[in-house]
């Protein structure tokens, strides 16, 4: 007899597979069941990772989040793909992208392997939000980093971040044959 498991679920380890669902009963309020600071700083009678409860339930929260692989452990790639996301999000709403071109950005930022790229992640994403801005038909933004009127917003982001003229050209003109060819 054998068994076959036909699963086509990502199991990244930047997207663990959690949604919150353990209910674990520290930090609650509203109810009459406020968790006090003496609660947080009894003890357990023994067998428990931490004794101390409050630091056995934050790390049970952790754990249960995604932020932990266990007691020292903590999840870098999660880390990293948060930081990533949070990144291109706010820098796309910086940049008063439509709802529409942000959802294009960050869908193409998320899936790019940036330590392939060997580019600092900041020009990508800059140049990522630019080119889905200039390729918008209904858009009369210009975005093209070799373009002479250059949208403000995008200059300004530019040169908050540091980003130096001839890599921005550089890494756009990347970032369009990459879309072109793998999207």
């Amino acid at each position: 007899m054998s068994a076959t498991i036909e699963d086509n679920e990502n199991h990244s380890i930047s997207q663990p597979d959690t949604s919150r669902e353990t209910y674990i009963g520290w930090k609650v309020e509203g109810d009459g069941n406020k968790w006090t600071s003496e609660d947080a700083n009894s003890y357990w009678g023994a067998d428990h990772l931490y004794l101390r409860k409050g630091r056995d339930y934050k790390h049970k929260d952790q754990t249960d989040g995604g932020f932990k692989n266990g007691p020292t452990w903590w999840n870098q790639s999660y880390f990293t793909h948060l930081c990533n996301r949070d990144m291109i999000d706010i820098l796309s709403r910086n940049l008063e992208l439509n709802q529409h071109q942000r959802s294009q950005a960050i869908s193409y930022f998320m899936g790019l392997d940036l330590q392939k790229w060997g580019i600092q992640k900041e020009l990508v994403a800059w140049s990522t939000c630019s080119y889905f801005v200039h390729q918008d038909d209904s858009n009369q933004r210009r975005c093209h980093p070799e373009s002479k009127d250059i949208d403000e917003l995008f200059l300004q982001a530019a040169h908050s971040l540091n980003l130096p003229f001839k890599d921005r050209v550089k890494t756009w003109g990347k970032v369009e044959r990459d879309y072109r060819v793998n999207w």
